[in-house]
């Protein structure tokens, strides 16, 4: 199982490379693009930034200047910290290369800032947007060590950000799955225990309004059983 810590509040490499990429004082040394753009992309793939960005420093004045490149150098700024800076670089793209609209340009960017965003100039809707991506990874696909951390981040942000209109389901959709989403998290790492506990501290509190207290955990673990499938069954306090 890939281990994975609480989601940082700054990136601790942001200051260390100038906008080009490079380490303070560095000049760019002439190499193999093709090689590092290999490397580049490697890194930025296993959420290196810096090194990222120090690989592109190094290649060629023509093949920095390729969109391609641009799109990389963004996502690899954004993990170290220049996030603002990365989602502009993508809309802009997103809007002049493929005629997305604004707004739809603007949220596709903002999707990719949920998977390569990194502390730095990062806001609580950026950070709210990323713990929920690392949230459904776990619950979806990859068994991860973070949950819960993502589970009181998502806790501590989401009353901090406002939804920009009825139809931003990014921000208004949160709170809802909260319950379920981190469960399976918990589930997918093999913690039924810890995944109940999540089930029903963040259980919705509108739908048991009108249960009586003898029926809720009844109505919860009935429904615990249907959404987490991977512990159903299982022995619960």
């Amino acid at each position: 199982m890939p281990a994975y810590g609480p989601l940082p509040e700054r990136a601790s490499d942001a200051s260390d490379a100038t906008p080009d990429g490079a380490a303070p004082g560095a000049e760019p040394v002439p190499g193999d693009d093709a090689a590092l753009l290999e490397s580049a992309s490697r890194k930025m793939h296993h959420h290196d930034g810096k090194g990222c960005l120090e690989d592109l420093a190094r290649v060629s004045v023509q093949t920095a200047a390729t969109r391609g490149l641009q799109l990389m150098r963004a996502q690899c700024g954004m993990l170290v910290g220049r996030c603002q800076a990365g989602k502009k670089v993508l809309a802009d793209y997103y809007v002049a290369q493929t005629n997305m609209s604004v707004a739809r340009a603007e949220q596709t960017a903002e999707r990719m800032g949920a998977i390569y965003c990194r502390g730095g100039d990062s806001t609580p809707r950026d950070r709210l947007l990323r713990a929920q991506h690392e949230l459904q990874n776990g619950a979806y696909l990859d068994p991860r060590t973070d949950c819960e951390a993502n589970v009181q981040l998502i806790r501590k942000l989401a009353p901090k950000v406002s939804a920009r209109d009825e139809e931003d389901s990014a921000v208004t959709a949160v709170p809802k799955s909260l319950y379920h989403m981190g469960a399976s998290c918990h589930a997918r790492a093999g913690d039924c225990q810890a995944a109940w506990r999540t089930f029903r501290e963040n259980y919705p509190k509108e739908v048991l309004a009108k249960v009586t207290p003898d029926m809720r955990d009844t109505i919860m673990r009935s429904n615990f059983d249907s959404l987490v499938q991977r512990c159903k069954g299982a022995t619960l306090p």
